[in-house]
C-alpha cells in the first residue's frame, strides 16, 4: 500500500466517523491521513469537522489550505463561504460563495449556501432566486424550501 492509498484510507475511515458524529475521532482519523499524504480533500474533511464543533479558526485554516491545495475544489470554497457567514463576514462569504457556485453549479447546496448570504445581506432577491435554483437542483432540499417560504410565504 503507497502512502497515498493509507492517506485516502484514514480520510474515508474521517469521514465515516464524521458522518456519526463522532468529530473528535474524525478529526484524529484526519489528522493521521494528512500526516501520511496531505490532500486538499482531507483537509477539507477535517475543515468540516472543526466547522461542526463550532472550532471557526481552525476550520478556516483547514479550508484555506484545502484550496491552496486545489483551486477547483468547491467543496471547500462552498465551506469556507459558510463558515465566513458564520462568523459575520459576509463579503468573504460572497466571493467564496460565487466561487463555488462557478465551479460546482450542480449542486444544490452551493445555492443555498449563497441564498443565506444574500438573505442576510438584505438582497431578498439574490437570495429567493438562489433557493429556487437549488429547489430546483434538490426538490426536498429543506434549508431552501424554508427559506423561500420565510422570503415569498410561499
Amino acid at each position: 500500500m503507497t502512502g497515498e492509498d493509507l492517506a485516502l484510507a484514514q480520510r474515508r475511515f474521517g469521514y465515516a466517523l464524521r458522518k456519526k458524529g463522532l468529530l473528535d475521532d474524525a478529526i484524529t482519523a484526519l489528522n493521521a491521513s494528512i500526516a501520511t499524504a496531505a490532500s486538499s480533500a482531507a483537509h477539507n474533511d477535517r475543515g468540516v469537522a472543526y466547522l461542526l464543533k463550532g472550532q471557526f479558526a481552525q476550520a478556516l485554516t483547514d479550508f484555506d489550505e484545502a484550496v491552496r491545495r486545489d483551486g477547483k475544489n468547491g467543496d471547500a470554497w462552498n465551506n469556507r463561504a459558510w463558515t465566513y457567514f458564520k462568523t459575520s463576514r459576509n463579503a468573504e462569504a460572497l466571493a467564496d460563495a460565487d466561487k463555488a457556485v462557478a465551479l460546482i453549479s450542480g449542486k444544490a447546496y452551493v445555492w443555498d449556501t449563497r441564498g443565506h448570504i444574500h438573505e442576510a445581506a438584505g438582497d431578498r432577491k439574490a437570495a429567493e432566486a438562489d433557493f429556487v435554483q437549488a429547489l430546483s437542483l434538490e426538490p426536498g432540499l429543506a434549508t431552501s424550501r424554508a427559506a423561500l417560504k420565510r422570503l415569498t410565504g410561499r
